[in-house]
């Protein structure tokens, strides 16, 4: 066995170079170790900035809304979706659900009287034309194309730059990801209800929107499939980082959604909307 002293003196000469002493080296070598940790922890934090920037850069805002027609029905509502969350804004039928929805997506009623300030990723909306708004809708009733296949319902949302082989592994994976194998070749009609409305829902996403907007759309479905449906969506949202918006009448909807829920009943207006000072 060699002296320790003999071990220490090699040690030295093995890790020294070009004259210069170990405990040099060991002084460089922990200023370099501490200055790369700082350097990781400047990525970490970096990183979870860039997820929080791109959370809101996708965020849906709803600013001060207020509609109606002869006298207003809604005033003052106010919310934000963030991304990968559902948002649930509850009201009864006539409350204004739908009408919020319109003005989101761009098509509301032309005599609707209404103001206030809708943005998505930052952007105002408002002046955009609906189909360059890239917001996904998704009805109670799931409204596929009789004419066609289940797959060619699905490929239907594509955009026309995604052709061929790569068209066909997209809508294959759509039908995976609903847990639909297999299904491509079927007639819409031999569907279930909640099959249907997996395929419904892959189609808006494949479109690929900044955010989806769902009317009632679980309200035909019976209590199990409504649970498994909701849970789909959820995780879909996630998946894909976009807001969504659901309205319903349905209180039991709230399971699906992220954070207090948004009762419309809360923002009935009272005072007359004048059409001059409509947007």
């Amino acid at each position: 066995m060699l002296p320790l002293k003999k071990i220490v003196e090699e040690n030295r000469q093995r890790h020294s170079c070009r004259g210069v002493p170990f405990k040099l080296w060991s002084v460089l070598a922990m200023v370099l170790s501490r200055r790369f940790c700082h350097i990781a922890t400047l990525a970490c934090e970096f990183a979870h900035f860039s997820v929080v920037v791109g959370a809101l850069l996708v965020m849906l805002e709803v600013n001060n809304i207020e509609f109606g027609y002869d006298r207003p029905l809604v005033t003052g509502l106010s919310f934000d979706v963030p991304a990968g969350e559902i948002k649930l804004v509850h009201g009864i039928s006539g409350s204004g659900k739908s009408t919020l929805l319109s003005l989101i997506c761009g098509t509301p009623d032309p005599a609707l009287v209404w103001r206030g300030a809708i943005r998505l990723g930052g952007v105002d909306i408002v002046p955009v034309v609906p189909h360059k708004r890239r917001i996904g809708l998704m009805y109670q009733d799931p409204l596929l194309f009789p004419h066609m296949s289940v797959a060619d319902n699905l490929a239907f949302g594509l955009a026309a730059t995604v052709r061929g082989d790569e068209r066909a592994m997209v809508v294959a994976a759509a039908l995976t990801a609903a847990g639909l194998d297999g299904f491509g070749g079927r007639d819409p009609a031999s569907l279930s209800g909640g099959q249907a409305a997996r395929v419904a829902l892959m189609r808006a996403l494949l479109a690929d929107p900044k955010a989806l907007l769902l009317d009632e759309a679980f309200s035909s479905l019976d209590p199990d499939l409504r649970q498994q449906f909701g849970g789909f969506v959820a995780d879909q949202i996630k998946i894909r980082k976009i807001p969504a918006l659901l309205v319903s009448h349905d209180r039991a909807d709230r399971q699906f959604a992220t954070g207090a829920v948004l009762h419309l009943d809360a923002f009935a207006a009272k005072d007359t909307l004048s059409k001059d000072k409509a947007l």
